[in-house]
């Protein structure tokens, strides 16, 4: 070889043997981490969307069970109080008498539904043991009231009674002066317990 060229010396300087650990320890590390990250990661997205899917399930649960208590269902008569009560405790013959009535929704935890229409919710007068009126009967075809109860909610009407005596269905001359009983009546059934007493002058 001529000596004007010199043979070079290698630069590269092979690694010992801690170095050469050193680094595959850290590689080792790095590829832990990021496995433990994805782990995290997949772990996080699994636990929201099931808590996600729980939550959805409970307000859908929720909205039926509100569904369930709120849905009008038809009333129980026996959970209904009726009040009666004539506007005037006495009265001039041949001048009518006004009736208030009042029917309250006294139980349960929902809104119920009833025919609230003239032929279900009706009076009947009587004096001694003659009767004198049915409101209800003899009012040919009748349409249906639909009502809408809640709780302690209540309904508000007036029934009228001319003053005259009706028997089967034909009216007859005035009721003469006396005292008289009103009876409320709810689907044909007498609430004996809600009568009240006013007389004709």
């Amino acid at each position: 070889m001529s000596p004007d060229h010199p043979q070079r010396r290698s630069e590269y300087t092979r690694p010992s043997q801690t170095t050469f650990w050193v680094r595959r320890i850290v590689a080792l590390l790095v590829l832990a981490v990021l496995i433990s990250l994805v782990v995290l990661i997949v772990r996080f997205a699994w636990s929201w969307m099931q808590a996600a899917d729980d939550s959805q399930q409970r307000a859908k649960a929720q909205q039926s069970k509100e569904q369930l208590v709120t849905q009008p269902t038809a009333c129980k008569m026996s959970n209904i109080a009726y009040k009666l009560e004539p506007e005037k405790a006495e009265n001039q013959v041949g001048a009518g008498v006004n009736f208030k009535v009042v029917l309250r929704n006294t139980k349960g935890n929902q809104p119920c539904t009833m025919n609230g229409a003239i032929d279900k919710v009706g009076v009947k007068v009587i004096t001694g043991e003659d009767t004198v009126w049915e409101s209800w009967k003899c009012q040919g075809k009748v349409d249906t009231q639909p009502l809408l109860l809640g709780t302690g909610m209540e309904y508000n009407t007036t029934i009228t009674w001319n003053g005259k005596i009706v028997d089967k269905c034909k009216a007859g001359d005035m009721a003469q002066a006396g005292t008289y009983q009103a009876i409320p009546v709810l689907n044909g059934k007498e609430i004996t317990d809600g009568k009240e007493v006013f007389t004709l002058k």
